[in-house]
C-alpha cells in the first residue's frame, strides 16, 4: 500500500514540474482562442475554462478508479478525491474569473 502511494506521489510531482516548466515556456507567448491547441498553457482563459469543463468526465473516471479500484484506506482515498475536486473547481473558477476580467478589459 505505501509503495502505491509513493509511486502516486512521485508521478504527481513529476507532472507538477512539467506543468511549471510549460507555464514558464509559454508565459509571454500569444494565446490561442480559436482552433485546436495541444498545449493547455497556450490557450486563452476562455478556452482554458472550456477545456476544464469538458474534462469533467475524465475527473469522474479518475475518482471512480481511486474509490473502487485501489486498496488504500478510506482516509487516503477521501483526501485524494477531495483534493482533486477542490483543484478542479478552483481551476474552473480561476479561469472563469480571469476570462471575464480580460473580456471587460478589451
Amino acid at each position: 500500500m505505501y509503495m502505491e502511494i509513493s509511486v502516486f506521489l512521485i508521478i504527481t510531482i513529476v507532472i507538477l514540474f512539467i506543468n511549471i516548466a510549460l507555464l514558464y515556456f509559454f508565459k509571454d507567448r500569444q494565446k490561442v482562442d480559436e482552433g485546436f491547441e495541444f498545449f493547455y498553457h497556450r490557450l486563452s482563459y476562455r478556452r482554458k475554462f472550456i477545456r476544464t469543463l469538458y474534462t469533467t468526465p475524465l475527473l469522474l473516471v479518475v475518482l471512480f478508479i481511486i474509490y473502487f479500484l485501489t486498496d488504500w484506506n478510506s482516509i487516503v482515498k477521501g483526501s485524494i478525491m477531495f483534493a482533486f475536486v477542490c483543484l478542479f473547481v478552483g481551476q474552473a473558477m480561476y479561469n472563469y474569473i480571469l476570462w471575464k476580467k480580460h473580456k471587460e478589459a478589451n
